[in-house]
């Protein structure tokens, strides 16, 4: 299968997913809050903010292994592929398994109805809560490896499908069962645990059926693998942590401890009216990862390089078109998409909007450097700012509610593209052009342009079709 075939179906398959996620965002947020009421939805949004954090059980190892393997498999190794996919299995079950363990004991003397200033939940629902949505996190971290490993051999289309497929269950089990049935969350969070333990065995199997040589001979633990692997790790936890951790559940878990859970959902509200804009960034984003991997390790950087610049500029367009209508039709959008619960400040999806042109600048650099394992040069200087940043945010909220939380977010994008910019500039002698001047050319006549040239560049691989 061609590189060309492979972004195609990739995107395809991308934009399947992200549609139904948008679907699921968009029906099931006023479903939510009209059978659980506006602070119930807050209360859910706060803890499954705290449940979160166990998603970094994966220690970074998805991305690390995914490229490691891609560039292996371009060059033929297959027994390096073994030794890094047994290896990187060995270790995150292992450590998923123990933090979850910790997670599950620690929850039973945390004063949560205290720290979230819950009302709604009884104390014991939220803890049951907190729990299952903690095991399902470490279900998930197991199945990325899986799902690294499939993407690795140039199946990431159908990784991407079958994760397609997992939140089209959650999307329309949810509907069924709070919408229809008006079930507490204690019920719905079973739904998770389910879909995820169903993803791993299918991708468990998808693994065994296109390269079943990576399950030959006993498991193994090697450790100047695993020593290879660490700094692409840690940039790719860097990287997770910085987006998902601080940039969208920090803000909800301080609001709800500062302000209370209204704010939260308020919060929640605006930041998935967002999050909405920015599915369309992450389809160009994530489609080309592995690509510029298995192009870097042929040794054909320009076609990775070229790679890389379509991909800002296309990103960098959609964020700059999607924020006008964002700002302006925002406040009435998430007034009628709360069942007329609630309304998005304007001033906070202006903010929120800045934030997003920044993510659309960093995302693509980020991602051609965790393809080629050097992603941890650029995190390196989210993780100093981390412990400032929980600090800024926490006076901003106190101080000024919502627009302070917004505010804080827009300086942790501002070091993603910045530290993301000058790395990727470093390693792919990144033509500046391909950032400042985005608006030279429309990014779709550079998109099909880059598609054309693959035809010649793009040399078939030994991928599994």
């Amino acid at each position: 299968m061609t590189a060309r075939r492979r972004i195609f179906q990739g995107l395809l398959a991308s934009i399947y997913g992200r549609g139904v996620l948008i679907a699921g965002q968009v029906l099931l947020v006023p479903i939510l809050i009209t059978r659980w009421t506006l602070t119930g939805f807050g209360e859910w949004v706060a803890i499954s903010a705290i449940a979160s954090y166990l998603s970094y059980t994966n220690i970074g190892m998805p991305g690390a292994l995914r490229a490691h393997m891609a560039m292996a498999f371009s060059r033929d190794g297959h027994v390096a592929m073994k030794e890094a996919f047994h290896s990187a299995l060995a270790l995150i079950t292992t450590v998923a398994g123990a933090i979850g363990l910790i997670y599950i004991v620690a929850l039973q003397f945390l004063p949560m109805g205290e720290v979230l200033k819950l009302h709604w939940l009884a104390p014991r629902e939220a803890i049951f809560v907190a729990t299952i949505l903690g095991l399902q996190l470490v279900i998930y971290a197991i199945s990325s490896v899986f799902m690294a490993a499939l993407s690795s051999i140039g199946q990431y289309p159908k990784a991407t499908l079958l994760d397609a497929h997992r939140q089209t269950f959650e999307f329309l089990a949810m509907l069924v069962v709070v919408g229809v049935l008006r079930q507490p969350p204690w019920v719905a969070v079973l739904i998770y645990l389910i879909s995820w333990s169903g993803l791993t065995l299918a991708l468990a199997f998808s693994v065994w059926r296109a390269a079943p040589w990576l399950y030959a001979g006993p498991p193994s633990l090697r450790l100047d693998v695993l020593k290879e692997l660490a700094a692409p790790m840690l940039g790719v936890l860097g990287m997770t942590f910085g987006y998902v951790g601080m940039s969208v559940q920090a803000p909800r878990i301080i609001l709800a401890a500062t302000v209370g859970p209204k704010a939260t959902a308020i919060y929640a509200v605006a930041s998935m009216m967002m999050r909405i804009v920015r599915i369309p960034i992450d389809i160009p984003a994530h489609s080309a990862t592995v690509e510029i991997s298995l192009t870097a390790g042929q040794g054909d950087w320009a076609a990775a390089r070229g790679l890389l610049s379509n991909t800002t500029r296309v990103c960098l367009w959609l964020a700059l078109i999607a924020a006008p209508f964002v700002i302006t039709l925002g406040p009435w959008a998430s007034y009628f998409w709360s069942n007329h619960r609630t309304q998005a400040p304007m001033s906070v999806l202006a903010l929120m909007s800045v934030s997003t042109t920044l993510f659309a600048l960093s995302l693509p650099c980020q991602e051609g450097l965790m393809a080629i394992g050097q992603l941890n040069r650029a995190t390196k200087w989210l993780l100093w700012y981390a412990a400032p940043f929980i600090g800024l945010c926490w006076i901003l909220s106190r101080q000024f509610g919502l627009n302070g939380a917004a505010g804080a977010v827009i300086t942790l994008d501002l070091v993603y593209a910045l530290s993301g910019m000058s790395a990727a500039t470093r390693y792919f002698h990144y033509p500046r052009a391909g950032v400042w001047k985005p608006l030279k050319k429309p990014p779709l006549d550079l998109l099909l342009t880059e598609l054309k040239r693959l035809r010649i560049l793009g040399r078939p691989t030994r991928a599994a079709s």
